[in-house]
Order: C-alpha cells, then structure tokens, then sequence
C-alpha cells in the first residue's frame, strides 16, 4: 500500500480513517515482525486479554499515582479504543466511566469496548473529543492514552475536556507525539507502522499542545517528557526498574547478553544513553492538570 504523506493525508475525514485503523491493525496482527508492536500497543489477542494486561501494567499504575485513587469517582476516558482503559479504572473502583469512542470497529472501537461486558457502570459513547456527550462539571478524572495528536480541533477539544471537569478534578493526557520542526513531523510520519498503513497519525510541537491547554484555561499544566516517567519511556523500557540504566536494558533485551558485555567497556553506557535519549521525532510526552476544587 502506497503510504499517506503530508497534511491532507492526516486530515482524511474521519470515517475513513476509523475504518482503515481495523485493516491496519488486522495487517500487523498477521506479520510476523510485528508481534512486539502489537503486544505493546495492546493490539494482541481478544480485547479482554489485551486490558487485564494493561489494568495489571506498570504503566497503568503510575497512572493511578498520579490520578489518585479512582474508588466512587467518574471517569472519562477519551479515545477509548479497545477499553484497556476503561476496564482498568473500573477495576480500580470507579463508580462510573464514561468511553467515548469515535470508531464503531470489533478491533479498536465501540464493538470491542462492548465485547468487554463491563456492566452498568459503564456509558459508551461514539463521540470524538471535540463534541462531548457529557454534563457539565460532571467527571472527576479526565484520561487519554495517545489521543489528542489524532483530534481534528485540538482547541476544541481541550474546551470539550475543561467543561466536563468537575471542581477538584484531574486531567491527564499520556503518551503524545511531539515534533519540532514539520521536517520532524514528516520523518515521524513516513517511520510509523500504523500510519503508512491506515493513515490518520500525526504530532504537534510540545508548544502548540501547552496553548491549546491554556486556551480552555487550563494554566500552569505539569508537562512530562520522554524520560520524566515510565508512562512515556515504554516500551523503550518495559519495566520502571529499566529506567535507571535503561541503554543497558534495551541492548540486552534487543541483543542478547554477549551484546550487553560491550556496556562495560569505559564510557559505552553513557554513550548508548545519550543516542537512546537523543531527542526523536515523534517522542512521548504527557500533560497532567488538576482543577482547583
């Protein structure tokens, strides 16, 4: 399939989008040399499988540390693709959570937030961020893993994500792609798997993200970049205890042990660290802000 390039490709209307997403990750299922990026992403197996893994991960732990406990709260979970999410605050106490998922897809969409069977306790929406099908003041956690970068209206959807906070309520937008330059941008977008597929994908500069934040009125956002958590490091690392020599780590999990001894030589590890920490286009950041109660 001939790749998707430029601004056009990234603004396809959205029905197309959500149904090329299905063939895409139907396509990396089946190729062989996708298997890691497909476990990583929680792509793999039925989606019930695919959210016990993330409800029991790392990164969804330091999630919670920095939500705070979820028990008897509503939450919203924005772009909620499979519901790893969704499944994952419920398991974790919430009173309610509120899916909102544009795509209808049995894959990545509303079908297998569905085939969860998660309850009463949960409301699924086929809505995207912009247009909020949800009552003022009415969410205390706002979540997205990995979503505003794919927002038709950023701006828009940061008002959307403000209205429904209630007082004393937190948002936290994990895992955004980040770019400097459009040269970055679309060097990003010609390396990304799913993109040269299904289209769709594309990054902001990390400031057009703090003034589509500051423009809903929400001042003062605690910005984490690639290597400030866990949460964004992964699967570069794929245990937070990898984060204290995380070259060491991805070389050994990626080479082998033999590999691994050219670490020890003087001045390797800090060498491989400054190229693996290199600043990458399409790097991880996210945003976490609490309105005041």
């Amino acid at each position: 399939m001939k790749p998707f390039f430029g601004r056009a490709a990234v603004c396809q209307t959205a029905d197309r989008r959500l149904t090329d997403i299905e063939t895409a990750i139907g396509r990396l299922r089946n190729d062989p040399s996708a298997q890691e990026l497909v476990k990583c992403a929680y792509y793999d197996a039925d989606a019930r499988t695919a959210a016990s893994r993330f409800s029991e991960s790392e990164e969804f732990a330091e999630v919670l540390r920095w939500t705070g406990p979820v028990q008897g709260k509503t939450v919203l979970d924005v772009g909620a693709g499979r519901g790893i999410a969704t499944m994952a605050f419920l398991r974790a106490g919430a009173q309610r959570v509120h899916a909102v998922e544009p795509g209808n897809g049995n894959l990545v969409g509303r079908g297998a937030i569905a085939s969860l069977e998660l309850g009463d306790r949960v409301a699924i929406h086929a809505s995207g961020a912009e247009a909020l099908p949800i009552a003022d003041a009415s969410v205390d956690v706002v979540y997205s893993r990995q979503v505003l970068h794919h927002v038709q209206d950023l701006d828009m959807a940061m008002r959307e994500l403000r209205r429904v906070l209630a007082p004393g309520g937190v948002m936290f937008a994990t895992r955004e792609h980040v770019i400097t330059t459009e040269r970055e941008r679309q060097a990003f977008l010609r390396r990304h798997p799913v993109h040269l597929l299904s289209g769709g994908e594309d990054a902001f500069p990390l400031a057009r993200y703090i003034q589509a934040f500051e423009q809903a009125g929400l001042h003062g956002v605690t910005v984490l970049g690639p290597w400030d958590s866990f949460i964004n490091a992964f699967p570069t690392v794929v245990t937070k205890a990898e984060m204290s020599r995380p070259a060491f780590a991805y070389i050994a999990r990626r080479l082998g042990p033999t590999a691994s001894r050219l670490l020890g030589l003087p001045g390797i590890e800090r060498l491989a660290d400054f190229v693996l920490q290199w600043p990458r286009p399409g790097r991880l950041h996210s945003f976490f802000w609490r309105l005041p109660s």
